[in-house]
């Protein structure tokens, strides 16, 4: 059986985003940046309740009421949102609803 795609196409897509070494740092940096926001919940709560927050780089570096505006945020402050932390800073974690688009519930 053959691969869905050849090596050669696979080296290619993984220069064209800096190599290995740079898809593997990025994905630590995701990582850390996930384990931030999960230390600090409180501190996101405080801060920013119910508010959508995103990270890089253990840093906030866009708030909002919106997802989509946080996003949309990182974006034009030239942001990787592949790698972006995007969080929301539920006061009330027992209301947080999956049904309710990922909103605190009142």
């Amino acid at each position: 059986m053959s691969a869905a795609v050849s090596e050669d196409r696979i080296r290619e897509l993984v220069a064209a985003v800096g190599g290995r070494e740079a898809i593997l740092d990025g994905e630590r940096q995701f990582k850390a940046d996930r384990k931030y926001v999960d230390d600090n919940r409180e501190f996101f709560k405080q801060h920013y309740p119910d508010q959508w927050v995103g990270v890089v780089h253990q840093q906030v570096v866009a708030h909002g009421d919106s997802a989509e505006g946080v996003i949309a945020a990182l974006l034009e402050a030239d942001e990787d949102i592949g790698r972006a932390v995007v969080h929301h800073a539920c006061v009330d974690d027992s209301m947080w609803l999956l049904a309710a688009g990922g909103r605190c519930a009142a």
